[in-house]
């Protein structure tokens, strides 16, 4: 059992997920997964997509907040964003001890990894 606020991890870790979705628009090939696994008294959460990847000069305010790619609005089908998703999301699992890693290539896809230390409390 992990002791926590659901809709923290739940907003958490849907915005990981939508975030992986919507990077998969364009691509040929959507694939998607979530693992987990505990390792080194931690949960660990890895969500991965084929999407287009996120380039190197960018991986470094992806997690400020209003720092997005996406439009505000789209006329079409296109993923929208107010840039406020992974910032949240590092926000509150750092709450929890936690951490979220970003792997990422371009054209082939980005790893996210929560790291959630399990207490004994």
């Amino acid at each position: 059992m992990y002791r926590g606020i659901y809709a923290h991890f739940s907003q958490s870790l849907g915005n990981l997920i939508k975030n992986a979705i919507d990077a998969m628009y364009a691509s040929e090939q959507k694939v998607l997964s979530v693992r987990t696994a505990v390792h080194n008294n931690a949960i660990i959460i890895r969500i991965a997509d084929t999407g287009h990847g996120i380039p190197k000069e960018r991986m470094s305010k992806i997690f400020n907040p209003f720092f997005t790619t996406k439009p505000l609005t789209a006329s079409d089908e296109r993923p929208t964003g107010t840039g406020l998703g992974l910032s949240s999301a590092k926000e509150m699992i750092a709450s929890y001890g936690g951490e979220i890693f970003a792997e990422s290539q371009v054209g082939k896809g980005s790893v996210f990894t929560v790291r959630l230390p399990i207490t004994s409390s």
